[in-house]
């Protein structure tokens, strides 16, 4: 699974490699880049659009922007 994937580079160079991949990202714009480099490729990918920032968990302690 390649979270924030953004254009695919990375997804779809572990797909070359006989990976199965997901990739998920918030943009469809760059989902739709990454998946037309899949197929430019010859490897399977998966895309999923999803965002990310209401999963509510807090950030782990040490971390930059940690709440206080």
């Amino acid at each position: 699974m390649a979270l924030a994937a953004g254009e695919g580079r990375n997804a779809v160079w572990l797909a070359a490699r006989g990976w199965e991949v997901g990739a998920v990202d918030f943009s469809a714009v760059a989902l739709q880049k990454a998946e037309g480099l899949a197929a430019e490729r010859g490897v399977r990918l998966r895309t999923v659009r999803a965002e990310f920032d209401g999963c509510g968990a807090p950030p782990p302690r040490g971390v930059l922007g940690e709440r206080r």
